[in-house]
């Protein structure tokens, strides 16, 4: 018992559980585990305290693991603080350079300055949160965490950072302002939250709100990321469900003005019943001749306001608060090639009175002279008659090609009103 007493105090430890870490004079004697400080085990075979790891050492040494001793080791550390400003302390006890932008990592210590960060994947980023615009070319600013970094902007440290040629980037890559920059066809081809623009993938933009994001991405941590708060935030023909823009429609509004909704889709043609239409918005994708109903969401024959529309009349009512026009010639048709230019077509349902009023060889059927009912020709019988709408003589309010003229009863009667007709040499399509 002497002996061991003598030992600690020699070397001026205390003997127990609370022991602080030996000092550089010498290895620790021991004959059970309580004669060794905090960290240190008894090797019964040598007798000596011996450590199990550098973090029981003192500062500037590691634990040898052949000997079982703190010792100082040039070059080698316990903790960063152990090394050089630009070192950190590698997990094999020795400094080692830290690491720059690309180059991988396990720990934020290893990495360049206090706010580098090692990222997802095992590569160093940058530091850029005082300065989006310090990232070297072929890298981009990215939130992380409490301190943005410089990551490649492709996403990937195997691209090179900068090119001179398209040579010097991977398959699929171009050379963008001294950097790589992979090319697409879609947001598809490119990396996650990024946007294909003008076929090179381009990285969010930064943002302060939703006003400041391309339709399909709201602002989102101070960038335009995938997403969406209602409709308006999605690309016409998408809407927005569970947060995400999807392919479909609640209205016309949603989808491009050459297409419309039914069915929850955005559809390039309408169909009610057996009969289909070029879907629209507005008049401009119903060619010549033809107008948009914009309830319905199809093109329709006629101008707006059904000008133009092909009408009866004999039938009171079908051009609306409009009259209808025109001078019949009773030609005989079975469709509007057989009728001459400048605007006829081929009534199929010509209305009449009398056979007189059908084209030769064409008898009136089921019309009642005494309840004023019109019939029908026999045949179809080529027609100019069109609809023409109301106007206002001193603002006009027409279509181009057409002017605002006043209607007078046949004959030249009393005036019947103002109304769009076509202009001089002109006529209905």
């Amino acid at each position: 018992m002497r002996f061991a007493v003598l030992i600690c105090g020699f070397f001026f430890v205390a003997c127990g559980d609370d022991a602080p870490a030996p000092a550089n004079e010498g290895p620790v004697y021991c004959m059970a585990q309580e004669d060794c400080p905090s960290g240190f085990g008894c090797d019964s075979w040598t007798g000596l305290c011996v450590c199990a790891s550098s973090g029981v050492c003192p500062e500037a040494q590691i634990c040898n693991p052949y000997s079982g001793q703190c010792e100082v080791q040039e070059g080698r550390c316990a903790s960063d603080t152990a090394c050089a400003p630009s070192e950190f302390c590698g997990s094999d006890g020795s400094c080692s350079p830290r690491r720059s932008l690309c180059e991988p990592c396990e720990s934020s210590n290893q990495c360049g300055g206090t706010k580098d960060l090692c990222l997802p994947g095992g590569a160093c980023g940058s530091d850029c949160s005082e300065d989006e615009d310090a990232c070297p070319i072929g890298s981009v600013c990215w939130p992380f965490e409490n301190a943005s970094q410089c990551v490649p902007a492709l996403g990937d440290c195997s691209v090179p950072p900068r090119c001179r040629a398209e040579t010097d980037c991977p398959p699929g890559n171009r050379c963008v302002d001294g950097g790589c920059q992979a090319s697409c066809a879609n947001d598809n081809d490119c990396a996650a939250q990024w946007r294909c623009v003008d076929s090179l993938c381009h990285p969010p933009a930064a943002c302060e709100d939703d006003s400041f994001c391309s339709h399909g991405t709201i602002c989102q941590a101070g960038r335009c990321l995938p997403g969406c708060a209602d409709n308006s935030n999605c690309p016409l023909g998408e809407t927005c469900q569970a947060g995400r823009c999807q392919q479909g429609c609640d209205s016309h509004a949603d989808c491009p003005l050459d297409r419309a909704c039914q069915a929850g889709s955005c559809v390039d043609e309408i169909c009610m019943g057996n009969q289909c239409s070029l879907a629209c918005q507005v008049d401009l994708f119903c060619g010549p001749g033809r107008h948009c109903d914009t309830r319905r969401g199809m093109c329709r024959d006629g101008l707006p306001g059904g000008l133009c529309v092909a009408c009866n009349q004999m039938i009171a009512g079908q051009c609306g608060n409009g009259l209808c026009l025109g001078i019949p010639t009773r030609l005989a048709c079975t469709g509007d090639r057989d009728c001459p230019e400048g605007g006829q077509y081929c009534d199929q349902a010509y209305g009449c009175f009398r056979d007189r009023e059908c084209p030769g060889g064409q008898t009136c059927v089921g019309a009642d002279i005494n309840q004023n009912l019109a019939g029908q020709c026999s045949g179809g019988a080529c027609s100019n008659f069109r609809c023409v709408t109301p106007c206002d003589a001193g603002s006009g309010g027409c279509p181009v090609g057409f002017a605002c003229e006043e209607i007078r009863r046949a004959g030249g009667g009393s005036v019947i009103g103002d109304y769009c007709q076509p202009e001089d040499g002109q006529h209905c399509p």
